[in-house]
């Protein structure tokens, strides 16, 4: 089957009727695709924007049970059989045309009806296709979905079995011979009055119809579902008004780009010809022949033509490569160019490469000119800055066509890939088998590098994980080393570049610390400085050496155990030193919890230490170490030696606590014990020492163990005890 397309444009034009003016400028893009939102476009349907849009199933051969509009209008096909076997199925690639399309089998249809889906048509109208026949059965391409109100386009007919035939409602326009197997585009213009109708570009044929309106749309049948058609749908365009010539041109220029076999070298030869002949070698096998396989293509465009010699475009050529033959330049053009006074400047830089329509301008419709530039001139070009194709013009109005436009297309051949120097191509060779490429990136491995020689490329055994390399370099890392680009200092087979070396003294970490030149206190394989130097571990009092390691070794105390050491805690104010001997005062003996070290308070008077062994006396009376028996807060001892309190019977216990305690009687109430009293002579207890307790001596005189008046204690009144008493005589007031 040849995928040749074969353009059929089918007008039906009437002079009775006033075609609705419409706004040229927008039937399409500025990329040449249709505008969906132009408001003369009724429907749109696109086997192409199915898969991935929910249109249609992306899997080649499921049933299409409804077809999406394209436009902005949403009149979509949703009805199909209820029969399974009479709904068409998706195509993706619909009988090696390359394109998708919906098949129709001769029994299937889809469609929408004429009330509240597709509608009903009444003024003139633009109906375009792209389709393929394959057997000329009379099978319907489209029709409306009643037989009230029909227009119609099927292929052979009572009268003319080898032809298409356009139904306008009322009766049948012979548009000439059908060719199965082949993309068709067909465009009719219907209103009433006279038609013309041209085929593959040929002479028009004219007639002179009525015409019904198109009620609803059913696609692959007859609206009695008879008299389907066995082929493939393509693409659908209904427009609501009868588009003039200029905007036909447009939308079937669009499908012919579209739907046009593939020709990479522009030589009138679809590639799959050309390689199925054997006049372009396909040694991948990819149905595209070798030489454009390597060819590099840019397009581009600018929506204006320029008018004169001083109003010039530039396209921007730069990125292309250079080329190993003669580089192709198309150079495109809808512009006011009729004449042979109109025309284009094209040039290379500064170099001028030829002339552009000088005799086959037309005006306002797309032409096209192809130059080639040989290969020095355009690998030289853009030497000295970038490299241009500029365009300019000649006696070309600016206003004359309403979508002015120009457009380049380049094609590059760079040097054919044969690294081997064989002559043959190195992904033919890989695909022949002639040439192993473990790696798969298209290149023979006996030209890419091989350091160690086994065979094997290098990327390739990297990759694998048979070899290192940790410098992401695609060289082994044993090549590194073995030719010097890398050093081992510490010989474990790894480049030093790709070991942790945080001082970025060009050195291994690990180097650093076996060899002695950084510490590693912690032991986690960094220098200590990197540690300190990144705040991982403190060094609070900047020694060089981690806090916690100088604490452990005895280098810095740390008496709070608080991992920072006692100079940091004091020198930061986290703890005090009252006495500035370097420890922090928490850490000194403190009893009474003040925050004042013990013997700092002793020292300055702060508080008493009478026994002299360091611990405050209220600490020391508070643990019982020292007896506070009339709870004045001083030990008793002290009271008693500085006179604070009275000890009058030498016991070394204070008067009062001897009394409270009933350790001593003190009947007459003077907080004195009444022994001490009796023992100066006080024996009445009257608080004086008087004639009266002269009495009670003189009464016991000379008595043995008396009860009392005994002074002297020798057991007996005597002179003696009399002369204490006379000594120690308190005669009352």
């Amino acid at each position: 089957m040849s995928s040749k397309i074969h353009r059929v444009l089918l007008a039906t034009m009437a002079a009775s009727a006033v075609a609705t003016p419409i706004a040229l400028a927008q039937v399409t893009l500025p990329d040449g695709t249709p505008d969906p939102a132009y408001d003369g476009l009724y429907a749109w349907y696109q086997a192409d924007d199915g898969p991935g849009a929910g249109k249609f199933p992306a899997v080649d051969g499921s049933p299409v049970n409804n077809w999406l509009d394209s436009s902005d209008n949403g009149r979509d096909l949703v009805r199909v059989s209820a029969d399974a076997g009479r709904i068409p199925l998706y195509a993706t690639n619909a009988a090696g045309s390359g394109m998708p399309s919906v098949e129709f089998d001769g029994d299937d249809y889809i469609w929408a009806n004429q009330v509240d889906e597709f509608g009903k048509i009444t003024t003139g109208r633009t109906i375009f296709i792209v389709a393929r026949m394959d057997v000329i059965n009379n099978g319907h391409l489209f029709d409306s979905c009643t037989i009230a109100g029909r227009n119609a386009m099927f292929g052979g007919w009572s009268q003319s079995p080898e032809n298409w035939a356009v139904y306008t409602g009322v009766d049948v326009i012979d548009c000439g011979p059908i060719v199965t197997e082949e993309l068709v585009s067909i465009s009719m213009t219907l209103e009433n009055g006279a038609q013309s109708i041209v085929i593959n570009d040929g002479e028009p044929i004219t007639a002179s119809l009525e015409i019904q309106n198109l009620s609803g749309f059913l696609l692959g049948n007859r609206y009695n579902v008879v008299n389907g058609m066995i082929g493939g749908i393509y693409e659908v365009l209904v427009y609501s008004e009868s588009l003039p010539e200029e905007q036909i041109s447009e939308i079937d220029l669009y499908l012919t780009i579209k739907y046009a076999p593939d020709d990479c070298n522009q030589n009138g030869i679809p590639d799959r010809d050309e390689i199925a002949s054997g006049a372009a070698p396909d040694c991948n096998g990819n149905l595209i022949p070798d030489e454009c396989d390597l060819a590099d293509v840019v397009s581009l465009s600018e929506p204006r033509t320029p008018t004169s010699i001083s109003d010039f475009i530039e396209f921007d050529v730069s990125n292309m490569p250079i080329s190993a033959e003669a580089v192709t330049l198309d150079v495109s053009a809808v512009g006011d160019l009729a004449a042979s006074s109109e025309f284009m400047f094209v040039y290379l830089d500064d170099e001028q490469v030829g002339l552009a329509f000088v005799s086959d301008g037309l005006a306002c419709t797309p032409v096209t000119n192809t130059f080639s530039i040989p290969s020095a001139q355009w690998n030289a070009a853009g030497a000295d800055g970038p490299r241009l194709v500029r365009i300019s013009g000649v006696n070309i109005a600016p206003d004359v066509c309403q979508s002015p436009s120009t457009s380049i297309r380049v094609v590059v051949t760079p040097p054919i890939p044969d690294c081997d120097g064989n002559g043959i191509w190195d992904a033919c060779d890989i695909s022949a088998g002639d040439a192993a490429d473990l790696d798969g990136n298209g290149v023979p491995d006996s030209c890419d590098p091989d350091c160690d020689g086994d065979g094997e490329p290098d990327g390739y055994e990297i990759s694998s994980g048979q070899d290192l390399d940790c410098n992401g370099n695609l060289v082994p890392d044993a090549c590194d080393l073995a030719d010097g680009s890398s050093t081992d200092i510490d010989g474990n087979g790894v480049p030093d570049e790709c070991k942790p070396d945080c001082n970025d003294n060009g050195l291994p970490d690990t180097y650093d610390i076996a060899s002695g030149l950084e510490e590693d206190c912690n032991g986690n394989g960094r220098p200590d400085s990197c540690d300190i130097a990144d705040l991982a571990d403190p060094d609070c009092d900047a020694d060089g050496i981690i806090d916690f390691c100088a604490i452990a070794n005895g280098t810095a105390m740390d008496c709070n155990s608080n991992e920072v050491p006692d100079s940091c805690d004091i020198a930061n104010g986290t703890s005090n030193d009252v006495d500035s001997n370097g420890t922090p005062d928490e850490c000194k003996d403190d009893c009474n919890g003040n925050g004042l070290p013990d013997y700092w308070e002793i020292l300055k008077g702060s508080v008493e230490d009478c026994d002299g062994n360091g611990i405050p006396d209220p600490c020391d009376i508070a643990s019982g170490g020292l007896a506070d028996c009339d709870l004045d807060g001083r030990w008793d001892e002290c009271a008693i030696d500085d006179g604070s309190v009275t000890d009058c019977n030498g016991n070394r216990v204070p008067d009062s606590c001897d009394i409270d305690g009933k350790t001593d009687e003190d009947d007459n109430g003077n907080d004195i014990p009444d022994a001490c009293e009796i023992a100066l002579g006080d024996f009445n207890l009257d608080g004086c020492i008087d004639s009266g307790d002269l009495g009670l001596l003189i009464a016991l005189w000379g008595i043995q163990d008396p009860p009392f008046g005994d002074l002297n204690g020798d057991g007996v009144i005597a002179a003696a005890d009399l002369g204490l008493l006379i000594g120690n005589w308190t005669p009352c007031p």
